[in-house]
Order: C-alpha cells, then sequence, then structure tokens
C-alpha cells in the first residue's frame, strides 16, 4: 500500500512539472527568503539564462536590480515573502542583458496549514509585445479620428 501512495505522488510531481514546463509564462517557485528554488523553461527564456544560475538568488534583489520600477518594488524588498499573505500582481519593467522587458508580475504565496507561507510561486507574463499592438492600436484610431476630422473640412 505505501508503494501505491508514493507512486500517486511521483506521477503527481511528473505532472505538475510537465505542466509548468510547458506554460508560456515564466513560472518561478520561490522560498520565504524570495530565493529561487524552480523555473520554468519560459523563465530560463526570459531572463536568457540557464537554471544553475537563477538557482538560489534571490528574486527580489535580481528584478529590483534591473528594474526600472525601483519604486514598486520597495514594498517589497525588504528581502523575503514572509509577510506577504495576500496574492498580488503588477506591471514593470526590468532589463535582460540591457534589453528592455515590460512585465506583469503575480506573486501567489502557497501557506502550510498553519496559515504561514511556505512557499511562493511568482508568475511573470512578458506584455511587451502586448503594449505594442497596444500603442499601435491608438495611434491607428488617433489617426483615424483625424482623417474624419480632416474629412469633413
Amino acid at each position: 500500500m505505501n508503494d501505491n501512495k508514493s507512486n500517486i505522488t511521483s506521477n503527481d510531481y511528473a505532472v505538475t512539472v510537465s505542466i509548468l514546463e510547458s506554460l508560456n509564462d515564466a513560472i518561478l517557485i520561490c522560498n520565504t527568503k524570495a530565493d529561487i528554488q524552480y523555473a520554468n523553461r519560459s523563465a530560463l527564456k526570459l531572463f536568457r539564462t540557464d537554471f544553475n544560475s537563477l538557482h538560489k538568488q534571490n528574486l527580489l534583489k535580481l528584478i529590483s536590480h534591473n528594474s526600472d520600477n525601483s519604486k514598486e518594488f520597495n514594498q517589497l524588498n525588504r528581502g523575503d515573502f514572509k509577510t506577504r499573505i495576500k496574492p498580488f500582481l503588477f506591471d514593470f519593467t526590468f532589463k535582460v542583458n540591457n534589453d528592455s522587458v515590460d512585465a506583469r508580475i503575480g506573486f501567489n504565496p502557497i501557506l502550510n496549514t498553519s496559515n504561514v507561507i511556505e512557499f511562493v510561486i511568482v508568475t511573470i507574463t512578458n506584455t511587451t509585445f502586448e503594449n505594442l499592438i497596444t500603442k499601435e492600436n491608438e495611434q491607428s484610431r488617433y489617426l483615424s479620428i483625424t482623417k474624419e476630422n480632416l474629412n469633413r473640412f
């Protein structure tokens, strides 16, 4: 019976890792000190590095050091996640190899049975392309309005 239970756990772990690896968003799992314990392929691609380079780095220091939005990170950058129980999400810009990346970052604390944060799942969505499309749509809307006004005259 014990073997069956460990098989289920092993299969659940394999399925979970398979799902995380297939996502387009960068997924990082950090301990309460904000040290990276896991990074999926999308995270490695986003940060343009390998797992060994990211493993055990402090995520908050990594992204705030390379961020154009240092003020937003002041609320976070106490060096750990121990006190942040509620999930939250915000947009920010950071640099990877001197390239600016617009992103939306989400922090989702996972609590143990005592309501203490055990680890934090961090999701980073690269919104650079999305922001370019939004700007392009705004510009074409402006041009459309301008053409309408010119046609009236």
